[in-house]
């Protein structure tokens, strides 16, 4: 298992963030999924120690992480266990700290608190809700010509990762 090095001021926002989680989290097999996740070590290795719990418990975690897990007639969204683990993961993430593109400040979505404008279409990450990013969306949402579902939008990250342009 390869380890993961981050700078301090990292560490203490991972710490901080899966603290919130872990403090909000109603049940203790909520709290042993979260807790099985360490930002020390690579993707694969935090799939593997999450996708061992059971579905019911995985599934909990993720309506906690208010991932829909069903839908209205009661059929499960997420198809297999690997999906949802994955899911869970990326929500989990999505609790760290971004860099907005619009004010290039340092953002970090909670869990209690306001719902993004969009989420990342890569990982989930919410967007800021600076005053760059709520003008735009205001703008986008009263053009008539312009439909926000079926939007794509990449946070920095994902487009940094991927090599996207706009980086």
């Amino acid at each position: 298992m390869s380890i993961l090095t981050h700078s301090p001021e990292d560490v203490e926002m991972y710490k901080s963030a899966i603290g919130e989680l872990l403090e909000l989290a109603e049940t203790p097999n909520i709290k042993k999924v979260i807790g099985a996740y360490s930002y020390f070590v690579k993707y694969q290795a935090n799939f593997k120690k999450i996708k061992v719990f059971p579905v019911a418990e995985l599934e909990d975690c993720a309506v906690f992480l208010k991932l829909k897990v069903r839908n209205e007639d009661d059929t499960k969204i997420f198809k297999n266990k690997d999906i949802l683990t994955d899911r869970i993961i990326l929500k989990i993430e999505s609790h760290f700290a971004e860099q907005c593109d619009e004010c290039n400040e340092k953002y970090q979505n909670k869990l209690d608190g306001d719902i993004p404008y969009i989420s990342c279409y890569l990982c989930i990450q919410g967007s800021h809700d600076c005053e760059a990013v709520s003008a735009r969306f205001e703008r986008l949402s009263q053009d008539s010509t312009t439909h926000l579902t079926g939007s794509v939008w990449l946070c920095r990250g994902c487009r940094l990762k991927n090599k996207l342009s706009g980086s």
